[in-house]
């Protein structure tokens, strides 16, 4: 009907056309717009039913760190990654990420499930701008052999014991992986305050088997370990376990499975467009 392409046309238009200081709609400022354009109450059920009649639906957003630089992004892909490439060698190529909360700690519940607040045309996410935070898990990759996943969890914080992976933690890790490996290991990591310090600097320089690169700023989607833990959250979604230990269990089966699907972790490496075949 007429009404409804004139409701259309209100959508592609934007929130921000009508006052909202963001581009999300949401089906509350939707209900809002038809009660006072069309003179219609509708319940936010018979709302959602009448917006996929014209092709929208609930999605997610996307979600963006403001201080990201998109050509130092573009720039480190086009002509740091093919150098990264270069330098690993016959060893192996890990992708680490690090956060102040690992392991369970981070994934404490109950970890719910997308509560789709956020409503746009099927298959167009809307964007959000946000400051991105700070676990340990290792993912290697080495020509001809199926991608693996190393992983270590805080065991929690104890009494005098900083909270999170120190870099003694890191040093560990990467030792660990070094040792199961047999040989050089290139390693990418993000910008953590921990893996840029003094004290993790001269840890690495004291490994001779060692190359550390440094993935840009604020592009998570350049490192798999991401997806990682973003697949492993979603198995954890609408769970609740009674204590920590619980979770710790299952948090660790969890990750133990994935171990076994190189396919998996061969497709979150894919996801990241960084491509592995030498040059």
């Amino acid at each position: 009907t007429s009404q409804l392409r004139d409701l259309e046309k209100v959508l592609e238009a934007g929130p921000a056309a009508y006052g909202w200081s963001d581009q999300c709609w949401t089906l509350a400022r939707i209900a809002k717009i038809v009660r006072r354009r069309f003179g219609v109450d509708y319940t936010l059920a018979g709302l959602d039913l009448l917006l996929h009649r014209i092709g929208w639906s609930v999605q997610i957003p996307s979600r963006k760190a403001t201080e990201r630089d998109e050509s130092k992004i573009a720039a480190w892909k086009e002509e740091q990654w093919p150098v990264i490439k270069e330098g690993g060698g016959p060893g192996r190529l890990g992708l680490l990420r690090g956060r102040g909360r690992s392991g369970p700690e981070a994934a404490q519940g109950p970890h719910l499930g997308p509560t789709w607040p956020h409503t746009g045309r099927e298959g167009h996410r809307p964007r959000h701008q946000t400051r991105l935070d700070g676990r340990a898990d290792l993912h290697q990759s080495r020509s001809q052999t199926p991608a693996d996943l190393s992983h270590s969890q805080d065991r929690g914080p104890a009494k005098g014991r900083r909270k999170g992976f120190t870099e003694t933690d890191y040093a560990r890790l990467l030792d660990a992986a070094h040792q199961q490996l047999g040989g050089p290991v290139v390693l990418v990591w993000d910008n953590l305050n921990t893996h840029v310090c003094r004290t993790m600097q001269e840890l690495i320089a004291a490994r001779l088997w060692l190359t550390v690169y440094q993935l840009p700023p604020y592009a998570p989607e350049l490192n798999p370990v991401e997806g990682v833990w973003s697949h492993l959250k979603r198995s954890l979604a609408n769970l609740t376990k009674h204590n920590l230990d619980q979770l710790t269990a299952l948090v660790k089966t969890r990750l133990k499975r994935m171990q076994y699907r190189p396919g998996l972790i061969e497709g979150l490496m894919a996801k990241t467009g960084l491509d592995l075949q030498p040059l």
